[in-house]
């Protein structure tokens, strides 16, 4: 202290004293104690956070303010490897001096100075990162973290030891969906096998799990592969029984099996499933035309979801992406595979019709002729590879084609424009594709690839083709009674054979010649 001047009498009347000084005196101000930084939990208020969900924290530096000024702070959080600083989120308001050396693992911030009564409060944003090379986060998992601080008395001063706040615990939570399928016909019966025309309905049943690890789904998507044979049926698709979107689709059915796809990003169908709570997704699809005999028709499903609400432009959420068992990106149930049968209803049989001869019974004679008929009955869909072997018995020979489908016009058959036996479709039958006149042994009819149109004639589900053939001259042996054997097999879809046989009696005269001779008395 300096004292400038002073006087022996009030007002400048006296004698003027000094200057007197410099006096040097010490003032100590007695510091309160020096709180732990303070950690609290911002967001989410539950303390449970899932992948990609930002958590917030504030740190108060330090708890209360102190009535002196605080120098040389430095502010630290190392952070779990499960989390990552979001630095350009993470606000620093009070102090002097302030920088911000934070990384994307810590937070660091040092501040010169911390005037008294006064703090430091940082906004500290983070996020639960989807994949971390040391520990991926998992569900049920708990991310627990710390602040710490040092500073001096004196600006330079020595450093205190550092204050640490409590544990601030963050639980991760995870969402968990479970799928079921089930396929019925239209009206809720079972299905286990199917012909072409019918329509299916599967139901798929999507189940959140409600453990206390859990979180809500989001953006559910699920991709449906149709077998070959199979084709999803516009505006049939409910969710929980109201109407919901086409998906998209890919594939005919025909030539490429159909994948239908109901999700966010491709159909724009937002699913959300609530932690605990169930949805039920139903559609039809049809039984094409195109299936055969004996196909299994398979149906195989998926779901895959996410950990945050709507789409993910900046990758940070959990989804499906490596697929089911994956690793981290494992959102996506087990396959759920339907496979239905089509059955083999294919009959093949084989009459004698009519002959020459005597209409009511099978017996025939040299040159007389005979009409067989080859009945193939088959059921709704595609019959591949349709082949007619028949043998005739040696004594027997064709003649000609009386028709096909009721088609007699010859030489080329064709499945009638309406009525009966207009169900069914195949390529012209000509040629190369049916015996010749005067063929012996096995005869072919190759008819190919036949569709029997459900939505054609119902009349009948059978092709017949009627054929004549003749009892040769000179090829049989004389005797009263001859059987031909006529036996013929039907392949088709590249299995078989049905078999079934038709036979005639040959009868020929058998004339004996006898001589009398008579002996007359008058003749000498």
């Amino acid at each position: 202290v300096i004292v400038d001047e002073y006087w022996s009498l009030p007002a400048s009347g006296g004698t003027q004293y000094g200057p007197e000084g410099p006096t040097p005196f010490t003032m100590t101000n007695n510091v309160t104690a020096v709180d732990l930084p303070s950690k609290v939990l911002n967001s989410p208020a539950t303390g449970e956070a899932t992948i990609g969900e930002e958590v917030v924290y504030t740190i108060t530096v330090p708890e209360n303010p102190v009535n002196a000024a605080l120098y040389d702070v430095r502010i630290t959080d190392i952070l779990d490897s499960r989390l990552v600083h979001l630095s350009a989120d993470t606000t620093i308001t009070g102090g002097i001096g302030v920088t911000d050396n934070s990384t994307a693992a810590a937070l660091d911030v040092t501040v010169d100075q911390i005037a008294a009564g006064t703090q430091v409060v940082i906004e500290l944003h983070t996020r639960v990162t989807n994949a971390n090379l040391v520990d991926d986060p998992d569900a049920g998992e708990v991310i627990a973290n710390t602040a710490s601080f040092v500073y001096s008395f004196s600006d330079g001063g020595a450093l205190e030891p550092a204050l640490t706040s409590a544990n601030v615990d963050v639980t991760i939570v995870e969402p968990l969906v479970t799928m079921s399928k089930t396929v019925t016909d239209t009206v809720g019966n079972p299905v286990v096998s199917t012909v072409a025309g019918n329509v299916l309905r599967y139901t798929l049943q999507l189940t959140a799990a409600g453990n206390p690890e859990n979180s809500d789904a989001f953006d559910v998507s699920i991709i449906d592969d149709l077998g070959l044979g199979l084709a999803y049926q516009s505006g049939t698709a409910t969710i929980d029984g109201n109407p919901l979107a086409d998906p998209d689709t890919a594939g005919d059915g025909v030539t490429t099996a159909q994948q239908l796809e109901w999700s966010l990003d491709n159909s724009g169908v937002d699913i959300d499933i609530a932690e605990g709570a169930v949805v039920v997704i139903t559609y039809d699809v049809l039984v094409l035309n195109e299936v055969v005999a004996a196909q299994l028709l398979t149906n195989s499903a998926i779901a895959q979801w996410t950990s945050l609400n709507g789409l993910d432009v900046n990758g940070i959420e959990r989804d499906g992406s490596d697929g089911f068992g994956g690793d981290p990106n494992d959102y996506e149930t087990a396959p759920q595979t339907i496979s239905t049968t089509v059955p083999d209803n294919t009959a093949f049989a084989k009459a004698r019709v009519s002959d020459t001869f005597v209409a009511g019974d099978a017996d025939v004679r040299i040159g007389d002729t005979v009409d067989y008929r080859l009945d193939v009955t088959l059921q709704e869909g595609t019959t591949t590879g349709v082949i007619i072997g028949d043998t005739l018995d040696s004594g027997l020979e064709f003649v000609s084609i009386v028709s096909i489908n009721g088609d007699s016009t010859g030489p080329a058959y064709d499945a009638p424009g309406a009525g009966v036996g207009s169900n069914f479709s195949y390529s012209t039958i000509n040629g190369g594709a049916l015996p010749s006149a005067g063929a012996t042994g096995t005869l072919t009819f190759d008819i190919g690839d036949v569709t029997n149109d459900p939505a054609g004639d119902t009349t009948t589900d059978t092709l017949s083709i009627v054929y004549r053939a003749r009892v040769m001259d000179s090829t049989l042996s004389q005797a009263n009674a001859t059987v031909l054997f006529n036996n013929a097999q039907l392949t088709y879809n590249g299995i078989g054979p049905l078999n079934d046989a038709a036979s005639v009696t040959v009868r020929q005269p058998d004339l004996v010649v006898t001589s009398k001779t008579e002996n007359d008395a008058d003749d000498v």
